[in-house]
């Protein structure tokens, strides 16, 4: 911007750049005056050059006379007094400093005009550089947290993915497991069922086994007395025999034998032959009253209760039974009565008198044991 030759700060100088480096020049303005028949404008410029060591200043005055019109009177042309040579120099070489100095003056803001686009189109420039580049950074910035983004996203898809199989397979064994427990617990009540079955079958059977106990006990107890014979006797499958050391008939032997609780020996089998072999005191032969008889009917032997004589309880060999009946048939009621001749190797039968005082003979006598 130009500055106004018509301002000042009330002194009547105005300073005006020349466009030399280092060098102002100020304008002094004189003060008007004027009267009734013309305005004279006094001007005085000053061009001070600071750059240069100068003694002193150069000053150039210059002075320039005008008429106005009078007030109220039409223009004319000027009414002024020529001016010498000198006078027309310096007015000229005024002028034309003075469009040197607005021509620098334009220049210089021309100048500092384009210094100031270009100041600004550089900074504008820079900026936009950097912006540019920020821009890019911030755009590969966006992009990486785009693709981290995205991984992300696919990670976070295939863990959901992930997440969804294992839950149904969670859900899967759940149901698995609920179903087993389900089935465990009928299993268990299944098992509660029986074992309280079983405890009752088991007090059943403790009671049972008591009783068993008890039973065995008395069945130890009976097989211990069926085992045991009173003194004098000797024991055999479940029964007692005495061998007697005196000498009776065979109604006195009976009635001996029933008198202390048994019978005649009643013989039934080979292996009582054979104890009764064994068992015989002494080692010769010697002979014992059995209980078998024919007095009931002639010739039909048998045992006291009442069986028949079995084949394996045969008469020794020869005549027996004979039914003898004595020396001129003294006795004619025969031979009903049978002894048994035992001896360690030997057993056998024979019929003879009942009641002869001169033919008694020992006897066996069998009970049954726990007598």
């Amino acid at each position: 911007m130009l500055p106004d030759p018509g301002l000042g700060d009330g002194t009547g100088q105005v300073v005006l750049d020349t466009g030399y480096s280092g060098t102002k020049a100020p304008v002094t303005r004189a003060p008007c005056q004027s009267s009734k028949s013309d305005d004279i404008i006094y001007s005085e410029v000053r061009i001070i050059d600071s750059n240069q060591n100068r003694t002193k200043e150069e000053e150039f005055t210059y002075s320039n006379v005008a008429s106005s019109n009078p007030a109220g009177h039409q223009p004319g042309p000027n009414v002024t007094d020529d001016p010498s040579s000198e006078a027309r120099s310096k007015v000229i070489n005024t002028a034309q400093v003075k469009e040197r100095l607005i021509e620098r003056l334009l220049l210089v803001s021309l100048c500092v005009l384009l210094l100031s686009v270009a100041l600004v189109i550089g900074v504008l420039y820079g900026f936009g550089k950097l912006s540019h580049e920020e821009s890019e950074k911030q755009l590969n910035f966006f992009r990486e947290r785009n693709s981290s983004i995205e991984q992300l996203q696919a990670e976070k898809k295939n863990l959901t993915s992930e997440l969804q199989r294992t839950k149904n397979t969670m859900d899967e064994r759940e149901r698995n497991y609920q179903t087993e427990k389900e089935k465990l617990e009928n299993e268990l009540k299944e098992i509660n069922r029986s074992n309280k079955q079983l405890q009752e079958e088991k007090k059943n059977l403790s009671s049972e086994l008591q009783i068993l106990r008890l039973c065995n006990h008395i069945a130890a107890a009976l097989k211990m007395k069926s085992n045991h014979c009173a003194r004098g006797w000797k024991f055999f499958s479940g029964k007692c025999y005495y061998f007697s050391t005196d000498e009776e008939t065979w109604t006195a032997s009976r009635d001996a034998c029933v008198a202390v609780g048994g019978h005649l020996v009643i013989v039934t089998s080979t292996e009582e032959q054979d104890f009764l072999k064994r068992s015989k005191p002494g080692s010769g032969a010697e002979s014992y009253w059995i209980g078998r008889t024919d007095a009931m009917v002639e010739g039909e032997w048998r045992w006291l209760d009442g069986t028949k004589l079995s084949q394996t309880s045969r008469f020794r060999a020869g005549n027996e039974p004979d039914d003898w009946k004595g020396a001129q048939n003294a006795h004619p009621e025969g031979e009903d009565c049978a002894v048994m001749e035992l001896s360690s190797a030997s057993y056998g039968l024979q019929d003879v008198f009942c009641n002869e005082d001169n033919r008694k003979h020992k006897r066996v006598c069998e009970a049954k044991a726990g007598m």
